[in-house]
């Protein structure tokens, strides 16, 4: 065997040698949900679906179609689609960017060295680190303008009021509060940085004395009792999370 061919040998070795054990480590590396990419990917795709239907709901109110209850709760339903659907593109995605790392040309010589270079833990942690953010606000925007119909609504059928009841009620609230849901909007986006609330509730609580203290203070007490249940489950929620996934970053 001529030193080339010894030498071809030698480095195509070694380059499969590489190969298996980036294939060890493809496979070490978190796949599917458990990946943070796929989870922040998903968090955001669901978010902007929900901010969809309270969009939608609110034009529906403009030009007073009517069925805002019924639009409202099966437009829940875009939520966790919208999630299943991005979850299994961000896998794939995901998944191709690691298999792209460790592609071979076959050029033993070249795949030796462009494989020594490639370090997929930290290619898949740029990839974590991608749109955290806003992984975190668009839920918090979508459970902003969400939350508060749906929990009037879901509180409204208890009592046994009827749609054409709570569709009042929803925009009576909606309107008189707008400015307040403006205030709110702009909060959720900045949340993930802050983590402050509570005063934020308080904030838009004073916002709704107008024009809740022409209105004996009733959309004022609405919004503020409105505003601590949507803390409660919304709010304290993600920032538990952020902390989470900030720790396993970590890791």
């Amino acid at each position: 065997m001529s030193p080339f061919r010894n030498a071809t040998a030698i480095v195509e070795a070694e380059a499969h040698a590489l190969e298996a054990a980036h294939r060890r480590a493809r496979a070490a590396l978190a796949t599917g949900h458990r990946s943070l990419f796929v989870r922040r990917t998903a968090r955001i795709a669901a978010g902007i679906a929900g901010t969809a239907v309270a969009a939608a709901v609110f034009i529906a109110m403009i030009e007073s179609t009517g069925g805002y209850t019924r639009l409202l709760l099966a437009g829940w339903s875009a939520v966790p689609i919208a999630y299943a659907i991005a979850a299994a593109v961000a896998s794939r995605v995901r998944r191709r960017a690691l298999d792209r790392a460790t592609l071979r040309t076959g050029d033993p010589f070249r795949d030796r060295a462009a494989l020594r270079l490639v370090d997929l833990p930290a290619l898949a942690r740029t990839l974590d680190g991608r749109r955290v953010h806003a992984s975190y606000a668009w839920p918090l925007i979508a459970i902003t303008l969400l939350g508060p119909g749906t929990l009037h609504t879901l509180i409204g059928l208890a009592l046994g009021a009827s749609t054409a009841q709570i569709d009042d009620w929803l925009c009576f609230t909606t309107i008189a509060s707008i400015h307040v849901f403006g205030y709110a909007l702009v909060v959720a986006w900045r949340y993930p940085r802050t983590l402050r609330v509570w005063k934020h509730v308080f904030w838009a609580t004073v916002l709704s004395l107008f024009p809740g203290a022409l209105l004996l203070a009733l959309p004022s007490v609405v919004v503020q009792l409105t505003g601590v249940a949507i803390a409660l489950v919304g709010y304290l929620p993600i920032a538990a999370l952020i902390r989470r996934e900030a720790a396993s970053a970590d890791d």
